[in-house]
């Protein structure tokens, strides 16, 4: 490796990942997999109106896998574009797919990737997902005429932001890979690797797990898998192990463990690596002791994600971090998410989730600014701080009433698309084609009505489960209902959004 060019030697590893593709998931334990991962207590949604209602497919197809296709599809009412993921379900056990639906619904940060609408057919179970318009990470980096350390510490403190929120909720991606790893442009204009959001992706083998308790099944890629993974008993440490291969490949273009299968996982099993290469004498010590941490052989004492966001390497390297205070008119908007109906913060909850990456950009960094121990959610205290940068005269006397009006869930702290909600301005939300594709969510029959037991199903059905009550539910349907029928139609949905 010693004349071989950066790209060159990340070409040649992208090939030699395609070359393994057989190989790249250890098959899961017999009988195994379908216990770890379904959580038998959630319900999903599935729209049973036809997905070409909703979504324009194009001919440009973005993947293909064991299981079905990709494809960019463009909302017909909002003009957004979407990655429509196709799996044919005589492919798939369901309750598989489920699981992995289930977990994508629980996911809200702006380092994994959103799962916006769940649509089935006789043949097929569509999930609608954001697209990251600027493709995978490693092909990226491969196009870039250079890559820096700087940027390598950018990428990974992204990464690693994704990750500490994921491990907050409980789940295990499994999977870390660069290849799970795409970029979201703004604007859909080329920029430099450190200026894009990087997001997480494909959660097919992720799981839920218990703190205190182990997982047993052996699933990962070769190249990335943890020693503890092939031993059949690990923790959501293994995620930072592949962190810590990931991080080696961005500095030197070529990953810590290689060889025939055989070989690879025997030296994976040792932790054999070297960081004595020609070029590493060029690489910060800060760098090499992220990745020792991070290739810790002992899963206990390796670097968790915010003993990793907290290294010097990743925090005070990276250039795409950023400190916008919270702005007087964003606060404005979070006063007047008081007092709106629940069915509204739903709607505002569901718009939110929907505005394409650069309409949002500037209350992305705001949160980022807000969340100050990066753990992807806002406190109380940080918001207190937050509106202290203001410089205003004094907190509002009802911050903590301020705060749980925001806290859609009920988790006692403001989540990513909850801080969205709560701060978008009305001409965002006044639009009528905005509005109909938040209708269109809550009327999963496509009847063109929202029905009580839509209202129930729709609500219990993810992150806004602890919302509404029987009771709040026959609120909603009072002040809403104008006509008294039971239900709410689209016109009486738009007063409500508009009152």
């Amino acid at each position: 490796m010693d004349n071989v060019s950066l790209d060159e030697q990340i070409a040649a590893l992208a090939s030699e990942l395609a070359a393994t593709s057989a190989l790249q998931i250890i098959k899961a334990v017999a009988n195994d997999r379908p216990r770890e991962g379904f959580d038998h207590g959630h319900l999903t949604v599935f729209h049973k109106n036809p997905i070409t209602e909703i979504y324009d497919f194009g001919d440009e197809q973005l993947g293909e896998g064991n299981f079905g296709k990709v494809s960019k599809g463009t909302h017909k009412a909002l003009g957004c574009e979407r990655a429509i993921k196709a799996v044919a379900k005589k492919k798939v056990e369901r309750c598989e797919l489920e699981a992995e639906i289930a977990i994508c619904k629980l996911m809200d940060h702006p380092n994994v990737v959103k799962l916006y609408e769940v649509f089935e057919d006789y043949v097929h179970i569509y999930l609608v997902l954001e697209l990251c318009s600027g493709g995978e990470l490693l092909g990226r980096i491969v196009e870039e005429e250079s890559f820096s350390e700087r940027q390598a510490a950018a990428v990974m403190q992204q990464a690693m932001g994704g990750l500490h929120y994921m491990h907050r909720r409980c789940v295990c991606h499994r999977d870390i890979k660069a290849d799970n790893f795409l970029l979201s442009v703004p604007n859909n204009r080329w920029c430099p690797v450190e200026q894009c959001v990087i997001k997480i992706i494909d959660f097919g083998v992720a799981k839920r797990f218990t703190e205190g308790l182990k997982m047993y099944t052996s699933v990962g890629t070769p190249f990335y898998v943890a020693p503890q993974v092939l031993n059949g008993e690990y923790t959501c440490a293994c995620d930072l192990w592949s962190c810590g291969v990931l991080t080696y490949i961005l500095l030197a273009g070529y990953p810590p463990f290689w060889g025939e299968m055989a070989e690879l996982l025997e030296r994976i099993k040792a932790g054999e690596y070297s960081m004595e290469y020609e070029g590493w004498e060029l690489v910060s010590e800060d760098a090499k002791d992220v990745i020792r941490g991070l290739l810790c052989m002992d899963q206990d004492a390796r670097l968790t994600a915010p003993q990793a966001m907290n290294h010097t390497w990743i925090k005070h390297m990276a250039p795409a971090a950023l400190d916008r205070p919270l702005q007087a008119g964003t606060l404005s908007n979070m006063k007047n998410f008081k007092g709106k109906n629940n069915l509204k913060k739903a709607a505002l909850h569901v718009i939110a989730q929907r505005l394409k990456e650069d309409e949002i950009q500037q209350l992305q960094e705001m949160f980022k600014s807000l969340d100050q121990n990066s753990d992807g959610t806002i406190t109380l205290q940080e918001l207190k701080d937050g509106i202290d940068r203001l410089n205003l005269s004094g907190l509002p006397e009802n911050m903590k009433e301020l705060l749980m009006e925001m806290d859609v869930d009920g988790s006692g702290s403001i989540d990513y698309t909850e801080f969205l909600a709560a701060s978008l301005d009305q001409q965002q939300y006044h639009q009528e084609k905005i509005c109909w594709a938040a209708f269109t969510v809550f009327d999963a029959d496509g009847s063109g009505t929202i029905s009580r037991v839509e209202l129930e199903q729709v609500l219990a059905s993810g992150q806004l489960a602890e919302v509404m009550g029987s009771q709040a539910i026959d609120r909603v349907l009072k002040e809403c209902d104008a006509d008294g029928d039971g239900l709410i139609n689209f016109d009486e949905f738009m007063k409500m959004m508009r009152g």
